[in-house]
């Protein structure tokens, strides 16, 4: 792979930490309101024993006002922790998109000496200007609030409902916190590098999409090849467009313009990690 992707790799590893301590933070608070809540239980269960006490740990844990007002409050957490992960993404997106839209092979720097264009590089504020005028140059990433609130309330209901019947301890009950939590935080991470790998890809497409018209009055066709990251976790069509060009319409297979492609079937870009780059051909 070249310098952009690695360089793509570098910025979904510095916004993979700042995700993994927002999450970090999210469960230490949320396990500080459980040890809360389990300090007011022990004291106002002292005098119930068998099946009252059973039945009052089921109505302080998940059926009472309080309950119901303390899962929603975990919900929150858990919500917010998913906002501020996107607030990352939102940070670091415009970078991933300039540093593939700069990202030109050599051969295409070749013709820029051998015609005498300007080669011209992308920056944050001309960026901010192309986007003023087009919105949807770089991927939008937003988080749905009520389906993700929505999401965790049943979550965290239903594993404390299971950690009730089991009579488990608020660690145990903290674990399955624990458990949710991290599954937000992975979803995160792989949301944020699609995202990245999206944004890189797009840049490298929109900056095709310049050169290809730039050379093409000179007798040279600027063409867009697809190359996999080859590996046992490469998928069978992403293997098979290894090497391929886009057509004459700006597409490859499997409905793809570039890697990560969003507009294309989710089965195509999800975890993504393929590049694409620009190839030479003297016009006959």
């Amino acid at each position: 792979m070249d310098r952009a992707h690695r360089e793509v790799d570098r910025i979904i590893g510095k916004a993979g930490r700042e995700i993994k301590r927002i999450y970090a933070d999210a469960l230490a608070r949320a396990k500080a309101v459980l040890k809360t809540a389990e300090a007011d239980y022990r004291v106002q269960s002292q005098l119930l024993k068998g099946a009252e006490l059973e039945a009052y740990r089921k109505q302080y844990f998940i059926t009472s006002a309080n309950a119901k007002a303390r899962i929603k409050t975990l919900s929150n957490m858990l919500v917010q922790a998913s906002k501020d992960a996107n607030e990352v993404v939102k940070r670091y997106i415009n970078e991933s998109y300039i540093v593939g839209y700069n990202q030109t092979s050599k051969a295409v720097k070749r013709l820029y000496d051998i015609t005498g264009e300007r080669f011209s590089l992308l920056n944050e504020t001309m960026l901010e200007y192309l986007m003023s005028k087009n919105p949807s140059i770089v991927p939008k990433t937003t988080v749905k609030v009520a389906k993700a609130e929505a999401w965790d309330t049943r979550r965290i209901t239903r594993e404390f409902r299971e950690s009730v019947a089991k009579g488990e301890s608020v660690n145990k009950m903290s674990r399955r916190l624990q458990k949710i939590t991290g599954t937000d935080r992975n979803t995160a991470l792989r949301h944020s590098r699609n995202m990245f790998t999206c944004a890189e890809n797009r840049g490298r497409f929109n900056r095709h999409a310049d050169n290809e018209k730039k050379f093409e009055k000179y007798g040279y066709r600027i063409r867009f090849q697809w190359l996999a990251t080859n590996d046992d976790r490469t998928r069978e069509h992403h293997r098979i467009l290894n090497g391929t060009f886009a057509n004459e319409e700006g597409y490859f297979q499997f409905g793809l313009r570039y890697a990560g492609d969003q507009n294309a079937p989710q089965e195509e870009w999800q975890n993504c990690r393929c590049t694409n780059i620009e190839v030479v051909e003297e016009i006959k």
